[in-house]
């Protein structure tokens, strides 16, 4: 349920107020990075986006951010465990290339590329 209000000034300044109130900070471009980056960091121990978005959600908390919508967290980690898990898989067919005898070690770097 959504508050009805008669002015889009009262509305915002009851936002500023519950905010102020609340000593949450509205900064939506910061709030994002800080949970990209702990999405990030959780991704390469974590797989499943719920525990990737309450990683995130922990440390908009510990930041005293106000909390994007659900949404936008969903995309963040869903983006984020893709590219985190290719560049697992990346390394492991790199290490198995290199196992096999199809690479030499020095041939493959941090990542898994390399050896074409």
């Amino acid at each position: 349920m959504e508050p009805v209000y008669s002015s889009k000034r009262t509305a915002k300044r009851h936002r500023t107020l519950i905010r102020a109130r609340s000593e949450v900070v509205y900064d939506p471009p910061a709030a994002r990075k800080v949970a990209a980056e702990a999405i990030v960091e959780a991704a390469r121990r974590k797989n499943d986006p719920a525990d990737l978005i309450n990683v995130a959600l922990e440390r908009l908390v510990e930041g005293s951010f106000e909390l994007p919508a659900f949404r936008t967290l969903n995309d963040l980690a869903v983006d984020i465990r893709g590219k985190v898990n290719a560049e697992i898989f990346a390394m492991v067919v790199g290490l198995a290339a290199t196992a096999r005898g199809l690479c030499r070690p020095e041939q493959v770097d941090g990542a898994g590329h390399g050896c074409d």
